[in-house]
């Protein structure tokens, strides 16, 4: 889930990425390296289109500062990276299998049709005997 957090305050809107980045770009105008904070803290008064902030070091250091927003450069206007296309495969094909010849063979008679074939012939000999 994406969020966005958006402040509107006579007429202007502000989004929280907006107000992180123009403090990062202000710490780093100021000699301060990302990795070297360890927490941001960021406060934004809309009354007042004031922004502060206090930038703990990891070695302990504060530093502290104060912007204003009306200022602030619009970071919207910069443009969306789209993820490429992605390119349509032609579906692979099974392989064909070969066919085998197949031999017929003859059908071997059961028992039952075996019994069949000799009732048939008793029959027959006992109808010519008469």
């Amino acid at each position: 889930m994406k969020t966005i957090i958006e402040v509107q305050y006579s007429g202007t809107n502000v989004t929280d990425k907006d107000l992180d980045k123009y403090v990062k770009e202000s710490l780093k105008a100021e000699g301060v390296k990302s990795t070297d904070v360890e927490t941001l803290n960021v406060y934004y008064v809309p009354e007042t289109a004031k922004l502060f902030y206090v930038a703990t070091k990891k070695d302990g250091a504060q530093v502290e500062g104060e912007l204003d927003v009306k200022a602030m450069p619009d970071y919207n206007e910069a443009p969306v990276k789209k993820a490429p296309a992605k390119k349509a495969c032609a579906p692979k094909k099974a392989p064909v299998a070969k066919a085998e010849k197949v031999e017929e063979k003859p059908v071997a008679k059961t028992t039952a049709t075996k019994k069949a074939t000799a009732a048939k012939k008793t029959t027959a000999k006992k109808t010519t005997k008469k």
